[in-house]
């Protein structure tokens, strides 16, 4: 279980129910309201925003609100999959989100959480998103997470 804040963004009923039970323990502020969303947002630890179809508006808009900020929580985009937005979400930065289709939101919405970088400030963000977009040598990894707090890196 989570001891962390999400917000979560959605309008759509049917996405909202997908969302519930994987979220069940976790402290949540939904809201249907976009100013609604980005005003809780700074003050959560990880954003869900979840559209039945997500589309290039939707990734400018989110991405001035979550990419906007290095110390700001991270996203992940729940839509439905479709080739269309396979590659929007492809060819966008992804080191400020992760996409989670909605049909397997049950089985990967805690993973995509988690990926999308929890963090405690600043620091651990701004080291997450380097670590994620910029793919340094292992030896500036390994001070990078140092000097941030991230701790090593599990061996896979």
């Amino acid at each position: 279980m989570f001891s962390r804040m999400v917000a979560v963004y959605n309008k759509c009923p049917q996405m909202l129910e997908q969302l519930r039970p994987p979220l069940l323990g976790v402290e949540v502020a939904w809201t249907g309201s976009w100013e609604d969303f980005t005003a809780v947002l700074s003050d959560a630890d990880a954003g869900v925003y979840s559209t039945p179809d997500f589309a290039l508006d939707d990734s400018i808009r989110l991405r001035k609100v979550v990419g906007a900020s290095v110390g700001g929580p991270s996203c992940v985009v729940v839509t439905p999959l479709s080739l269309r937005r396979l590659q929007l979400l492809r060819e966008m930065d992804r080191s400020w989100f992760e996409a989670v289709w909605a049909e397997e939101v049950a089985e990967r919405l805690l993973v995509g959480l988690n990926r999308a970088g929890w963090h405690k400030g600043p620091l651990q963000m701004l080291a997450n998103r380097i670590l994620a977009s910029a793919k340094p040598r292992p030896a500036v990894e390994k001070a990078l997470r140092i000097a941030c707090g991230l701790g090593q890196r599990k061996s896979t």
